[in-house]
């Protein structure tokens, strides 16, 4: 897979509580007409009680939504996210070079909530950088593989949203 950094974002991140689901978080942009676009998924996995999806959509290429499906190991933090917008390039994200359906298997995917926010670590690889899309953070490796999806000013509600659903999953485990 081959992801490039384009400089010009304008996307908005937007959070879906859908029941069942832990996190569903939509990409919309202010200057594309993506709403209708199909999109190509792509999944990151461990094991059976693991998946996070990407839905990029299959003409601009840039992503439609990520979703936290199934998330078997996951620790409540008691202190804030810690992301250094200097670290941070605010761009869009194009994906070019998948395969449709592509499965990625994990070496780590742990999930982290914190007072304000989430990560989900997907790779034991070293974040060489972030990508920033409005409060969405994609980390990346040096070869520009994702390895973090973090996102913070999350409030209250979402927070309790994401804590509920994941320990609903893991007690039905």
């Amino acid at each position: 897979m081959k992801i490039l950094v384009e400089k010009n974002n304008k996307m908005k991140i937007r959070l879906q509580l859908d029941e069942y689901i832990p996190l569903k978080v939509r990409c919309d942009s202010e200057i594309y007409e993506l709403e209708k676009e199909p999109a190509d998924y792509i999944f990151y996995s461990k094991g059976e009680k693991s998946l996070l999806e990407i839905a990029i959509r299959t003409q601009s290429k840039l992503i439609k939504y990520i979703t936290l499906v199934l998330n078997e190991e996951y620790y409540i933090l008691n202190k804030k996210i810690n992301i250094n917008d200097s670290e941070c390039v605010s761009a869009n994200l194009v994906f070019i070079e998948y395969e449709k359906c592509q499965r990625i298997k994990s070496s780590r995917f742990i999930t982290n909530i914190y007072e304000d926010g989430l990560q989900i670590l997907l790779s034991k690889d070293k974040r060489e950088k972030y990508i920033k899309i409005d409060n969405l953070y994609v980390g990346l490796s040096n070869t520009n593989e994702i390895v973090e999806i973090s996102i913070n000013q999350l409030n209250e509600n979402q927070l309790s949203h994401i804590e509920n659903e994941l320990r609903f999953q893991h007690d039905t485990q």
